[in-house]
Formats: C-alpha cells, sequence, structure tokens
C-alpha cells in the first residue's frame, strides 16, 4: 500500500487532535505514524480512510454560521434558497469548515463556514 505524506498540521486538523497531543502520543506509542520527517513535520498514514485531495476550485457560496450544529441545517436551507433565488447550478457537495473547537468554545460561539460551489 502506497503511503501518503500529510503534513502533521493538517493531520492535527483531520483528526482535531493537536499537534502537542499527537507527538506525545507518538513519543508514548499510542498513535504511531507509519514513519515520519523530523523536518518536514510530514507523517506517513497507510490507513486507506485517509486520503490527500485535491479541492477543485471556481466559484462558491459561502455562509459563516455561528451557532450549535444542529442549527447548520437552518444555514444550509439559507445557502439554497439563495443559490435558486440568483438561478446559480450547483458544482459539487457542499463543505463545512468548522473555524473553532466546540471543546474550547461554548455552543453558541462555534463558528462553521458552509461552502456550496456552484456554477453562476
Amino acid at each position: 500500500m502506497a503511503l501518503n505524506r500529510i503534513p502533521i498540521g493538517t493531520f492535527s486538523l483531520i483528526t482535531r487532535l493537536s499537534q502537542k497531543a499527537l507527538r506525545l502520543y507518538d513519543d508514548r506509542g499510542l498513535l504511531v505514524p507509519e514513519s515520519k520527517d523530523r523536518i518536514t513535520g510530514c507523517v506517513a498514514v497507510t490507513d486507506p480512510a485517509i486520503e490527500v485531495k485535491t479541492i477543485p476550485g471556481g466559484s462558491h457560496l459561502t455562509l459563516v454560521y455561528q451557532g450549535a450544529y444542529p442549527g447548520l441545517h437552518e444555514a444550509w436551507s439559507r445557502i439554497f434558497v439563495y443559490q435558486e433565488e440568483k438561478g446559480y447550478r450547483i458544482a459539487g457537495p457542499g463543505r463545512e469548515l468548522y473555524l473553532n473547537d466546540p471543546a474550547q468554545v461554548p455552543e453558541e460561539d462555534l463558528l462553521t463556514e458552509l461552502h456550496l460551489p456552484i456554477i453562476p
């Protein structure tokens, strides 16, 4: 199986574990990467569920939602209504970027950036 090289910062975002925690787990033998490059900070993984992908660019409708995650459906509804009103075609699946950590901020302060790729 081919190794995917992922910067530790990216792996940290994927796993929602801090880089400090990942290094501690590695040092203690709890979560050891297949290989690591201490200079570049890349770790190699062979887990087939983890991939390195390039997301195509293009036009996106975006909205930053503030609040608890159960309210995200209302934010998505708002984007879809806007998309229909403007006559934009959907160009791919929507994505959510979580801008802060629910372990560090109250639910009402959570920030999620929604992206819907479109063809204007």
